[in-house]
Order: C-alpha cells, then structure tokens, then sequence
C-alpha cells in the first residue's frame, strides 16, 4: 500500500529514591535497667534517687506484660525501699509506650522497725509512660519514662501520699 506511520513516545526516567530513615521501632520485649529520679509526698517531700529493672514480655504486636522490682533512696531520711511490680503496657506509635500496673512498695519496712519513717508495706496503683531517645547507651535501645504512683490505703488523700518519677529505661 505504500503507507508509513511513526509512533514517538517518551520515556521518563526518575532520579533513584533514597530511602528515609526507618522510624525507631518500640523495643520488642526483653530486659530492661531503668535509673531514676522521682519526688516522694509522704509525710515529707524527699528527692528519690532509684534504679528498677525487669523484663518485657510480648502478649502481641501491640502490647506486653512485665514484672519489675527496684529500690528507691530517699535522701531525706536515708532510707531505702524496695518494691517489686507487674502490669501491662502498650506500644504507642513507633517509639511510644504506656502502661500500668499494681505492686509492693516498701517491701523491706514496716511499722515494727524502730527507725522506719514509711508507714508500712503498701499496696500501690501506677501508670507510666514514654517515648524512644534518639541515642543509644552502650548500643542498646533507650527510653525516656515517667511514672506516677498512688498507694492503696492512702486513696482519699492522693495528694499527700504520692510518688512522681522520671527517669531513663536501658533495653537489653
């Protein structure tokens, strides 16, 4: 027939994507070293200085249960108390977390020790939470955290028996 076409089309070729940094995921479980500092309102108001430590374990993507036990110096009456843990936490975001839980505080005094200034073995109500830090310690995972901590037979007068912490929480 003796009939020509020409078709022209034009290719693009884009520039190579660089990838983002992935977001800091949330630790996934494990144990954890946590120091602290924190306020105390319990007949006085003492700067704490503490470490915790315990370990994570997943229940699923979201949410793990933990026990966790410490002591806690309070620089007042210089006294140490020990208290030991458990509750639930959930991962919020990439880096996030909250969670609670129930435990002893004050599991080493009592009313019967002669120069004991705590009331006596308490049970005690706390919520936490925090957030990944943008730095590694020793090359682990690490997490700013704050805590507050109410006490089970001082729930109608929350403001006089308290405890705030904050504090740094080492993955391993």
């Amino acid at each position: 027939c003796g009939e020509s076409a020409a078709v022209a089309y034009t290719f693009g070729i884009a520039a190579p994507m660089v990838a983002a940094a992935p977001p800091m995921a949330a630790p996934a479980g494990g144990f954890f070293v946590a120091p602290f500092l924190g306020r105390q309102v319990r007949l006085i108001d003492p700067l704490l200085i503490g470490v915790q430590a315990g370990i994570l374990r997943p229940i699923n993507e979201r949410m793990d249960w933990f026990v966790q036990g410490g002591g806690s110096y309070n620089t007042d009456v210089k006294e140490l108390s020990l208290f030991v843990d458990t509750g639930l936490e959930f991962k919020v975001g990439n880096s996030g977390f909250i969670g609670g839980g129930v435990g002893l505080w004050d599991i080493n005094n009592s009313d019967d020790l002669p120069n004991s200034t705590s009331p006596k073995q308490d049970v005690s109500y706390f919520i936490h939470g925090g957030a990944g830090l943008p730095m590694k310690i020793h090359n682990r995972s690490a997490q700013w955290f704050a805590e507050a901590r109410i006490f089970d037979d001082f729930t109608d007068d929350i403001s006089h028996h308290n405890i705030l912490k904050l504090g740094i929480r080492v993955m391993h």
